[in-house]
């Protein structure tokens, strides 16, 4: 069992027994009078209810869970597009940034638009840098991106 489940079981088989100790509810208090043995009518609802309370909880923390992880896996995979503000993809600054002999000679010159091709993003960047001699070299290239935005494949553009 996942470890977020067992603490959903704990809290709802636990909580009544707290809220017992600390006299919010009871099970029935028994007492006596001249006419034998009573039985209260209050507390054996309140701690049926807090007991549907817990049981329901066990159904409703496991689908908050799932709602919580689909959410982070949305985030988690990301988008490639054009910046609208200077048309580059993160992603492949942050390649290029990452693979250059010089990552602060780099120099934007073109980047194309995003193209979807089949599972693959594609776009063509024309870029300014330094090479290991230290002289600047422009490269054309074509860069492929998978659907979560990692660069798989950078090829020539002739």
């Amino acid at each position: 069992m996942e470890s977020f489940t067992i603490i959903a079981i704990a809290i709802a088989f636990i909580t009544p027994l707290l809220l017992m100790l600390i006299g919010l509810i009871h099970p029935g208090i028994v007492f006596t009078s001249n006419r034998g043995l009573v039985v209260s009518r209050f507390g054996g609802g309140f701690l049926f209810i807090a007991v549907i309370l817990g049981v329901v909880g066990l159904f409703v923390a496991p689908s908050v869970k799932k709602t919580a992880s689909s959410k982070a896996n949305s985030v988690k995979h990301a988008v490639v597009y054009n910046s609208s503000w200077d048309g580059s993809v993160s992603q492949i600054e942050d390649y290029l940034q990452r693979n250059l002999n010089d990552p602060s000679s780099l120099q934007i010159v073109e980047w194309s638009k995003v193209i979807k091709g089949g599972e693959y993003f594609m776009v063509r960047v024309k870029y300014r840098a330094k090479n290991a001699f230290g002289a600047y070299i422009i490269q054309n290239q074509i860069f492929s991106l998978d659907k979560t935005g990692k660069v798989v494949l950078v090829s020539d553009y002739q």
